[in-house]
């Protein structure tokens, strides 16, 4: 395949690890020992176009001028790369430390800005770099590498049509806090990650709620039985019976004890009068229990319908609210580069979307307290419920003691003309006797109430706590199920897009081979995901490939990821090479799209015609 031409380094100045020069063909060749610097040119070229450089403090890219700086020379206070091209355009880039050690980025104040040639793209000028992040890491790396090479003209309506309807509103929310530039292929990766991980958090917020009755009371003594609640409810209305008899017993005998006082014949009538009253009103107030009965469960009802009928809030978003945070440093900074990614979208796109974001985060706020004060109106309507059963039992006991004392009256009315006259020490006797008796049955009475209340609240707290986790556990697991279904849905779609990602992808590398070689790319071996490359035969891909076949499938790789013009530099990585296959591999690298810098710790036997061989041991880096 033809390719276009670009213009190359030609010179390299640099205060990096040393001070020094280099001059480069466009192809060339840097021989030295271990040790010997070989790295620092390369560090050089990729700081003066990129501004980062690889294989710092052990990571395989740093752009952090904080780390950067490390590379000046002596620990000095300036790191600085400058790259001369062919063409007489100019890269270079320069990172200063003041004294008192604060890094001064490029651009920034007290530094100079970034000298860009035009038509170079820093993303793009080291295309073997970027294939190779992307191909020899993690399956899932190589795929979203090759939906970013490949997949050309997808758009999110594209993409949408995949996914059922009834996902749609789900997947909107979860890539709602991409940046606009991010490609619909990488929303969808997005998507697809944090659906998988909505599904397992629902899950395990499923498995916590079932537990929750047991946590929620952990400070409760074990819910009461039904039985023991019967039967503290027995014995409270037996004491209430026994309460009301006692009293009328004691004041039977207080009106014993003076015969000559006897209760007169009118205060008797009076009484019994008033015992038939006190029925009707207790009568009444029976009537009037069961009617706050009926309404406190129609409202019961109503509140649980309400409950049902309200729209499940979604579920916490901590990527949003951090999101959320991240943006509010931005606004607050006036800051117009994105400190996650690098992009600089600028202020007023951090504003919008601050806004935009903090809407959606308040919305689901309020639908959760929404759904948070229906739930309590049910437990409150609940709680009325039992209040009322408990005020018609207690009413029913007025009934009954109000029938009791009517009769009580009756027979002090039918037999007061004939009381018979008793001794009146025996009298005060039966008299100071019933007080005891009514005063044991006061204590019986209120031990009982306070027995049947303690159940009665305890019951309800259990109560409460299991309705609490069961309402949980049940919109666990519908959202549980609803990201299940659209991480099935994400990786559907992203199967079939990378099925059309690798087949577009081998075509463009096979444009940049010979005829005779097939090039094949893998992501699967059976049931296993793996991410291989090499070159067909009989049908079988080998990824054991000779150094000359090595070189040509590498030349291929960066040619057909290589920006369609200007500036394009290839490095291959280092291989421990014997000098017949260093110069094979040399002779390869002739056809690569872009100049081709290599490093080796041995001499190739023959030096191909159009490479140009610095040998540090003998050439070393100028010093300045």
């Amino acid at each position: 395949m033809p390719h276009v031409a670009r213009p190359h380094v030609t010179h390299i100045e640099a205060e990096l690890k040393v001070r020094g020069a280099y001059e480069l063909d466009r192809h060339t060749l840097i021989v030295g020992r271990t040790g010997s610097g070989k790295s620092t040119l390369i560090n050089a070229l990729e700081f003066a176009l990129t501004g980062a450089a690889s294989d710092i403090a052990g990571r395989a890219l740093v752009k952090d001028e904080g780390v950067l700086i490390r590379l000046a020379p002596n620990g000095g206070p300036r790191l600085f790369a400058k790259a001369t091209f062919s063409d007489g355009g100019v890269a270079s880039r320069e990172i200063v430390r003041t004294a008192t050690g604060k890094v001064k980025k490029p651009g920034s104040k007290g530094a100079p800005a970034p000298v860009i040639p035009p038509g170079m793209d820093p993303d793009k000028v080291f295309p073997l770099r970027d294939v190779l992040e992307g191909l020899t890491g993690a399956p899932a790396t190589a795929r979203r590498f090759l939906l970013s090479q490949t997949v050309d003209g997808v758009t999110m309506d594209d993409i949408l049509r995949l996914i059922p309807t009834e996902q749609h509103a789900r997947f909107k929310e979860l890539h709602s806090d991409q940046l606009v530039t991010a490609s619909p292929t990488d929303k969808l990766l997005a998507v697809l990650e944090r659906a998988k991980a909505r599904a397992a958090a629902s899950s395990k917020e499923s498995e916590v709620a079932s537990k929750l009755g047991v946590t929620a009371a952990a400070g409760l003594p074990p819910p009461p039985l039904d039985k023991d609640v019967e039967a503290a409810r027995a014995e409270a209305n037996a004491a209430k019976i026994a309460l009301f008899k006692a009293d009328e017993d004691f004041t039977k005998a207080e009106a014993a004890v003076a015969p000559g006082a006897a209760v007169p014949r009118a205060e008797i009538e009076h009484q019994y009068a008033s015992a038939q009253q006190r029925l009707a009103n207790a009568t009444a107030a029976r009537e009037a229990c069961v009617a706050r009965f009926l309404a406190a469960s129609t409202a019961h009802d109503e509140a649980k319908a309400a409950y049902a009928a309200a729209p499940a809030p979604a579920a916490n978003d901590t990527n949003r609210a951090a999101a959320a945070q991240t943006l509010r440093w931005h606004v607050k900074e006036a800051a117009d580069e994105c400190l996650v990614c690098g992009t600089a979208p600028g202020a007023a796109a951090f504003e919008a979307r601050l806004v935009m974001l903090e809407q959606a985060i308040a919305g689901r706020e309020a639908a959760a307290r929404l759904h948070r004060e229906l739930g309590d109106a049910v437990v409150r309507a609940n709680a009325s419920v039992e209040a009322a059963q408990r005020e018609g039992q207690a009413a029913r006991v007025g009934l009954d003691q109000a029938t009791a004392a009517l009769e009580a009256a009756k027979k002090l009315y039918d037999a007061t003309a004939a009381a018979p006259t008793a001794d009146p020490a025996t009298l005060m006797l039966a008299a100071v006797k019933a007080g005891d008796a009514c005063d044991a049955a006061k204590l019986r009475d209120d031990a009982a109430a306070a027995a049947l209340r303690e159940l009665e609240d305890r019951r309800l707290q259990w109560a409460t706590a299991s309705k609490a986790s069961t309402t949980v556990a049940r919109q666990s697991d519908i959202e549980g199920a609803a990201y299940e279904a659209l991480t099935k849905s994400c990786n559907t779609v992203v199967e079939q897009l990378v099925v059309a990602a690798v087949r577009d992808f081998e075509k463009k590398v096979q444009l940049n081979l010979p005829p005779e070689y097939q090039f094949g790319l893998r992501l699967r071996d059976g049931e296993t995901e793996v991410a291989q490359y090499g070159i067909m035969r009989h049908g079988f891909l080998n990824t054991a490939m000779s150094g000359g076949e090595w070189a040509m499938v590498i030349s291929a790789l960066a040619s057909a990821c290589a920006p369609k013009s200007g500036p394009c530099l290839i490095i291959p990585p280092d291989r421990a090479l014997d000098p017949i296959t260093l110069s094979a591999i040399m002779q390869a690298f002739l056809n690569a799209d872009g100049q081709v810098i290599m490093t080796s710790t041995v001499m190739p036997s023959h030096i191909p015609l159009g490479w140009t061989v610095i040998n540090r041991e003998s050439a070393p880096m100028i010093a300045a």
